[in-house]
C-alpha cells in the first residue's frame, strides 16, 4: 500500500523523496466502512486522508436542509 501512494506521491507532488519517506512512515492506514462521514459541515479538518480505493463524495448542506453534491471521485 505504501508503494502505491509513494508512486502517487511523486507524481503528484512537490516533495522530494526523503520527504515523501518520513510522511509514509506517519501514515496510518485505515479502511472506513461504506456511508462514514470524515468530517462534517463547520468542523475544522485535523487529518489528511488520501483515498486509495473506493469513492468519496464531498457535499454541503443548502439553506433548505438538503445536500448538494460538490465532488464525487471514484478509485478501483
Amino acid at each position: 500500500m505504501n508503494q502505491h501512494l509513494n508512486n502517487i506521491m511523486r507524481r503528484h507532488t512537490p516533495f522530494n523523496e526523503e520527504e515523501i519517506q518520513r510522511i509514509l512512515n506517519e501514515l496510518v492506514v485505515e479502511t472506513f466502512p461504506k456511508k462514514t462521514v470524515l468530517l462534517k459541515q463547520g468542523e475544522i479538518a485535523t487529518n489528511c486522508y488520501f483515498v486509495l480505493k473506493g469513492c468519496i463524495r464531498q457535499f454541503t448542506i443548502n439553506d433548505d436542509g438538503k445536500e448538494v453534491t460538490i465532488d464525487y471521485t471514484y478509485l478501483k
